[in-house]
């Protein structure tokens, strides 16, 4: 059965500097975390390359740390 988990994102710039944090509770099941690629005070990020870090904590005790880079561009 799918165990339950909380999800830590974290947006950095180019720089390291952190843009945003997201946490999310997760019931069992797939992953999905929506960002609506705004920094902390909402406003919206200009294009670019940022660093995402997500960090999953499962309920059982076991936890993965993913670190990937995205282009946002519009």
């Amino acid at each position: 059965t799918p165990t339950d988990a909380r999800i830590y994102l974290t947006v950095y710039d180019k720089r390291g500097r952190e843009i945003n944090r997201i946490v999310v509770n997760r019931p069992g099941g797939d992953i999905m975390v929506n960002w609506n690629v705004t920094d902390k005070l909402g406003n919206q990020l200009k294009p670019g390359i940022y660093l995402l870090d997500m960090k999953i904590e499962y309920d059982n005790g076991k936890s993965e740390h993913i670190r990937k880079p995205v282009v946002v561009a519009f």
